[in-house]
């Protein structure tokens, strides 16, 4: 097949990124690839490439929670250029935090806050933390943590430990949102229930 035939998810994800960037006037969209990008922590391997979520999909997810949004932290591991947190916005949680471990794309994402604030959108629930997900300390509080499967292999597995273990400090309601979980057998190996499952995402609970 020609290399410069593009499949159908490719030109939706192209105009959807287009759309998005101009009607919020950041820059959240494309693919951006890890390997010539400052890397927070010893675990570049295993970081995927950017791609932002869909905010259908995204819209999906959340919904599918039945919450008081206001009395959850939002926590985006692997948070790129920062569409999910802009996404989370339009709803009130009480705070929303993206991780990221890519200097580069965090910098994009507080690029992109700036521009949200002077559009006069209220961004003060949102801060972005450059940073290592798997030393990320999270935070004391009813959390939902969300992952567009941005990292595989080990990092995936000390972050499910490192959740465990927070859990386990201070019970409280978390709920990951797994998008794209394509490592969901890993939260089910440590313990996690599976709660729901939509088209693109998994919702799973501590044991």
């Amino acid at each position: 097949m020609d290399a410069s035939v593009q499949a159908p998810w490719e030109i939706r994800k192209k105009t959807v990124d287009a759309s998005f960037d101009r009607d919020h006037g950041v820059d959240t969209g494309g693919t951006t690839q890890l390997t010539d990008l400052v890397i927070a922590g010893p675990y570049r391997r295993f970081g995927i490439a950017h791609t932002a979520s869909d905010p259908d999909e995204f819209a999906d997810a959340v919904d599918s929670l039945r919450i008081e949004h206001k009395d959850f932290t939002f926590i985006d591991l692997g948070s790129g250029k920062g569409r999910a947190a802009v996404l989370a916005l339009s709803y009130p949680f009480r705070r929303i935090v993206g991780v990221e471990f890519a200097l580069e794309l965090h910098r994009v994402a507080a690029a992109n806050l700036t521009s949200l604030a002077a559009t006069g959108r209220d961004v003060r629930r949102i801060e972005f933390v450059h940073a290592d997900a798997t030393s990320f300390k999270f935070p004391e509080e009813p959390s939902v943590i969300y992952l567009y499967h941005p990292f595989e292999g080990d990092v995936m597995h000390r972050v499910v430990q490192r959740v465990l273990r927070a859990h386990a400090a201070n019970p409280r309601p978390i709920f990951i949102l797994y998008a794209n979980p394509f490592l969901e057998s890993y939260w089910i190996k440590a313990g996690f229930v599976s709660m729901k499952r939509g088209a693109t995402f998994s919702v799973l609970v501590p044991p």
